[in-house]
């Protein structure tokens, strides 16, 4: 359940653990819109997620999913209301959703990258744009050794930054000052 889209992927796993996909979807609900400057998800965004979600779980069981795991990150995790939003989502669908923080919510894409790709020993940088953060990572021979997340998204620098379309000049300069900020920060924490 991210800022900015909510995916789903029905798998099947084998005994040796790995999967073979079966059904994947994708929803934008914007889930993040304007709560990620305000810090409360919007009673609107919450309906589409919601009837997503109810979507989502009538499909897991329509193709007999013994278990569904469930996860959310920047949107739910910063809202004041995060926690009544998960109760809704569990009260609906009676999906138990686990909240990732960034730095986990890093790991687990590092990991995945290493495991679709084989990197050798090289030193890797990695990251991830999402709605309302963006995940780095630093894998050395398929192991990570940094991992960072910051406050950069797709859908959170909209909200904060631009006020037209076009983009303004003044909303671009400040827009890029928030950017080279944030990332100087990013740099020191990933070198």
């Amino acid at each position: 359940i991210g800022s900015n889209s909510i995916h789903l992927l029905i798998v099947e796993v084998d005994r040796e653990g790995h999967f073979r996909s079966i059904d994947r979807e994708r929803e934008m609900v914007r889930l993040g819109a304007h709560g990620l400057t305000v810090g409360h998800l919007a009673p609107d965004a919450v309906e589409r997620a919601l009837a997503a979600l109810e979507r989502y779980a009538d499909l897991a069981r329509a193709h007999g999913c013994k278990r569904i795991i469930a996860t959310a990150t920047s949107a739910v995790r910063e809202a004041d209301n995060g926690d009544k939003f998960l109760r809704r989502v569990r009260r609906r669908t009676g999906i138990e959703v686990d909240v990732l923080s960034g730095v986990e919510e890093a790991r687990l894409i590092a990991r995945a990258v290493a495991y679709v790709r084989d990197l050798g020993d090289a030193t890797t940088l990695g990251f991830d744009i999402g709605g309302g953060s963006t995940e780095f990572w630093v894998l050395d021979g398929g192991e990570h050794t940094r991992l960072v997340s910051n406050r950069l998204g797709t859908v959170r620098l909209t909200d904060g930054f631009v006020t037209s379309d076009p983009i303004s000049k003044r909303d671009m300069e400040r827009l890029r000052g928030y950017c080279i900020g944030t990332l100087a920060r990013t740099q020191r924490e990933v070198a």
